[in-house]
């Protein structure tokens, strides 16, 4: 007679079923395997995408930094040389002022019937300009405008002075002194402003 060992089925019916067993059980981990390799390359798929997104991303933000670099230098040479003009401006204009007062001769200068303008037009705004870029060369600016406005003080008592009086002299004399110094600070802030010209 046969024995029955579990569920009415002999040990040999229950090694099979048990080997059937194993086998939906192998079966079933390896299929649970082939999921996980699959997830786990569809994850590292995902995240391959997400790094190429991840370096284009940061592509374009580096080229819109440089682009935005290459307009602040662009800007900043574009300020350098608006100020540098009008720097020029002033220097011409008080020279051509020194030449007006005639310096080292007894001749009386030919001035205007109006009140002396020395002081270029928007040198204000230009010193403005170039504290933003160079705090001294807008220092040196700021002097020069100052002996600028004393000289053109100067110029309009030597236009009301008398001038069969010898005191006029001392006034254009002192107004050419003063158109000197000015000058030398307007040098000296476009050799600043020309030397930032070179590093931007």
């Amino acid at each position: 007679m046969h024995e029955q060992v579990f569920f009415g089925l002999s040990p040999s019916q229950v090694t099979a079923w048990a080997s059937i067993v194993s086998l939906i059980v192998v079966a079933v981990l390896a299929g649970i395997i082939l999921y996980q390799a699959w997830y786990a390359k569809r994850q590292a798929d995902a995240s391959i995408k997400q790094a190429e997104a991840t370096n284009k991303l940061a592509e374009t933000a580096q080229q819109a930094l440089n682009t935005l670099l290459e307009q602040q230098r662009e800007r900043r040479e574009l300020d350098i040389s608006r100020v540098t003009f009008q720097l020029e401006t002033a220097i011409q204009t008080v020279d051509g002022w020194k030449d007006r007062l005639n310096p080292g001769t007894m001749e009386f200068p030919q001035l205007p019937e109006n009140a002396a303008e020395v002081r270029p037009v928007n040198f204000i705004d230009a010193t403005r300009s170039a504290d933003g870029i160079d705090p001294g060369a807008a220092s040196y600016m700021q002097v020069g405008l100052h002996f600028i406005t004393e000289a053109e003080i100067a110029i309009n008592v030597l236009r009301a002075s008398d001038p069969h009086l010898q005191s006029w002299v001392q006034v254009r004399d002192k107004a050419v002194n003063t158109l000197n110094v000015a000058r030398l600070k307007l040098d000296e802030a476009r050799t600043r402003l020309n030397g930032l010209r070179r590093f931007a």
